[in-house]
């Protein structure tokens, strides 16, 4: 038994660790809108709205105050009609300011983009807070829809990180085409998101809290979010990278997902990903919960003819006029990759062109854009086996065709074909590579620098 002595000691020790408790309780709770919301964090940005051509900066009169929005019209040459337009929500450490630059690719598709900012936030008066989050977001939209130059049946509410939660409240309460929810499961890890229907309004509820996160709670009412929003008007949802789902941890959480998607009649599953042998095993593999499930729509290479006048649109603000036969090279060059075409045309632009652009100047842009990613090539390539390395080499002299050809096999020095085989599981596995009919190397920027590196 204790002694008397030892008995106060302990009730002291226990006293001051329950205090202890409940002041950094009490901590946690004053500051956990600093901790959602980190505003003061962010190092002062001098505004770049006014070099921006044609941005219009709109003040949004709020109960909190006034807050700063950015509407961004769309590039010149898109001015027929009313066009679509996207309402933009950032992350919790960021700024309006960050993002004019992100969203160029949409207006030169002819797209408007609005820039929210959060009360408090930059210039913003007020305080971040759900209320005041979601006023701002409606009083955005309600102008954004009122502009005459707007198609209000074609607003796309794109929420970043934690501005998923604004997107999701702003698409509960306003009509929208399209929502896209961006990086938001990271930013809302240690964050659970009540969802919940209004029974008067039929619009969803979203608040935040500091609570252990249910993973099986959270999924089934997000997903009785979706059935009864689909009762009102069908769905068109897209998955991007769904392959990522196989990483979660949580017990049964395919087959899970799946008996939802099945009960949703209203709703059309778009399911997308850039790791095309684990899309594909994860539909066809009978040992899977979605074998079966979705109907394979793999989708071709933009045409080139397609990229002919939107080049020379782009450049046409530049007064330069690229030839169609130019633009055809360039497409070619990068396999009409759209990604690798965007990229050359970015470097392009900064060129001098009063008389065009010489083949000189083509090949230079080239190899500064390949040499940019040496590095990072060289290391991938010494992570390679030798016969991994002989297989890609067997690849780009037989354009991915009669790899198992006792030629093709002797010119690389690879003895059987079962050699092949193992190499090109493992290319495949390390997303190296792609079987689209042919085997082909699925960066064309390592495609060239092997090419250059291998003197092929």
């Amino acid at each position: 038994m204790l002694k008397g002595g030892k008995v106060n000691i302990l009730i002291k020790l226990t006293l001051s660790a329950f205090l202890l408790y409940i002041g950094y309780c009490c901590f946690l709770f004053l500051v956990q809108r600093q901790v959602i919301f980190p505003r003061y964090q962010i190092p002062e940005f001098s505004s770049t709205g006014d070099k921006i051509s044609g941005l219009k900066k709109i003040w949004l009169n709020t109960s909190s105050g006034r807050v700063e929005a950015w509407f961004m019209p769309p590039a010149s040459g898109h001015d027929k009609g009313a066009y679509p337009a996207v309402i933009f929500a950032h992350g919790n450490a960021e700024l309006i300011d960050f993002w004019p630059g992100e969203f160029k690719n949409f207006t030169a598709l002819g797209v408007g983009v609005m820039l929210v900012e959060y009360p408090g936030y930059g210039r913003s008066e007020g305080s971040p807070s759900k209320k005041s989050i979601n006023e701002a977001f409606l009083s955005a939209y309600d102008i954004l829809t009122a502009r005459k130059d707007v198609d209000p049946e074609r607003i796309i509410i794109f929420g970043r990180s934690i501005g998923g939660g604004a997107a999701c409240a702003l698409a509960a309460k306003r009509p929208s085409a399209a929502l896209i929810l961006k990086s938001v499961s990271s930013a809302l890890k240690n964050i659970k998101l009540n969802l919940s229907i209004d029974s008067s309004t039929g619009g969803t509820l979203v608040s935040p809290s500091f609570e252990a996160i249910n993973e099986k709670i959270v999924l089934e009412e997000l997903m009785n979010i979706l059935s009864k929003y689909s009762q009102k008007r069908k769905l068109v949802i897209a998955f991007d990278e769904f392959q990522e789902v196989a990483n979660y941890t949580e017990e049964g959480f395919e087959k899970r997902l799946r008996s939802f998607i099945q009960q949703h009649s209203n709703i059309c599953y778009l399911f997308s990903g850039s790791q095309q042998h684990l899309i594909t095993e994860m539909f066809n593999s009978n040992n899977r919960a979605f074998y079966k499930l979705a109907e394979s729509f793999p989708l071709g290479k933009i045409e080139t003819k397609n990229y002919i006048p939107w080049v020379q649109n782009l450049f046409s603000r530049k007064n330069v006029h690229l030839p169609a036969e130019l633009i055809e090279e360039i497409v070619a060059k990068f396999e009409n990759h759209p990604m690798y075409i965007q990229n050359f045309l970015f470097h392009l632009w900064e060129k001098p062109a009063k008389k065009g652009f010489s083949p000189d100047i083509i090949n230079q842009v080239e190899n500064t854009i390949v040499e940019k990613r040496s590095l990072e090539h060289t290391i991938l390539w010494e992570t390679l086996s030798i016969n991994q390395k002989k297989t890609l080499k067997l690849i780009l002299l037989n354009n991915g065709a009669n790899l198992f050809n006792a030629d093709s096999l002797k010119s690389v020095s690879l003895k059987t074909g079962s050699l092949v085989t193992k190499a090109l599981s493992s290319l495949i596995k390390k997303e190296i590579i792609v079987k689209n009919g042919n085997y082909q190397i699925q960066d064309v920027l390592f495609k060239k620098w092997l090419q250059k590196t291998l003197s092929l």
